[in-house]
């Protein structure tokens, strides 16, 4: 499995063909994911992604809070192939995700109905 990663306000699509790695995607009841990195705060709200628009490469755990109303999951994609980052997550709920970024342009958007063409998504660039 693959992972990207997100900026401030528009979708994390993967222009370049740079993968990323997961470990766990989400928080599970029992057992949570090793954090690996910093831990970078990704917030999602009715239709926004919060989050930094750059990064270094390399391990980092995101973590996705969603702040909104409504339940919002997180995807990533270049011009290659789609990752999932987070399933629907429960407003007020956080979920962990450690990933391995690359070096690229990625964009990332909400995976729920059609938040992401109303404006829920981000580029982010790892450098």
């Amino acid at each position: 499995m693959g992972r990207c990663f997100l900026r401030t306000e528009v979708v994390l699509l993967c222009m370049l063909a740079v993968g990323f790695a997961t470990d766990g995607a989400v928080l599970a009841k029992d057992k949570a994911p090793k954090i690996k990195g910093p831990i970078v705060e990704v917030m999602l709200t009715e239709y926004a992604i919060q989050m930094p628009s750059s990064f270094k490469h390399g391990w980092v755990t995101l973590r996705i809070s969603n702040k909104g109303d409504a339940l919002h999951g997180l995807r990533a994609q270049d011009s290659k192939k789609t990752w999932e980052l987070a399933p629907p997550i429960a407003p007020g709920k956080t979920v962990l995700v450690p990933i391995q970024l690359r070096k690229g342009t990625f964009m990332v958007y909400c995976s729920t109905a059609e938040h992401a063409t109303v404006g829920m998504q981000a580029v982010a660039y790892v450098q």
